[in-house]
């Protein structure tokens, strides 16, 4: 059976790089947790390799229907404008997501992450 997720390895690099919190409001993990695809697999899986690397990935709280996961996948048009979700042809590590802080982030391969400031905002 092909895997179709994070390795064990990303997987930690995620968690490392969120200090065990969601990425999204900034809360400490509690059990129930998920990583999410910013750009999504898509039903079956996809064969990008790019798919499961540390910047195409974020640690949120809750699940797929529940918590901050939950949130995004409610409330779509606002995960894309916020870098939660992105297009197909969106490369992750160009693109940036926004925190519960107000805080614009780069995620890098290396699983960590850069702060930025979007070319539209005020100075």
């Amino acid at each position: 059976m092909r895997m179709t997720g994070p390795s064990p390895q990303v997987r930690h690099m995620a968690l490392l790089r969120a200090l065990y919190r969601c990425e999204r409001c900034l809360l400490p993990l509690s059990s129930q947790w998920s990583l999410h695809h910013r750009r999504p697999r898509r039903m079956g899986g996809t064969r990008r390799p790019d798919a499961n690397a540390p910047q195409n990935l974020l640690v949120l709280c809750g699940s797929g229907t529940t918590g901050c996961h939950g949130w995004l996948e409610s409330h779509r048009t606002e995960a894309y404008q916020t870098g939660y979700l992105l297009y197909d042809l969106d490369d992750p590590l160009i693109h940036a997501y926004l925190d519960g802080d107000g805080d614009w982030w780069l995620l890098t391969e290396d699983g960590g992450r850069i702060a930025h400031k979007p070319a539209d905002s005020p100075q």
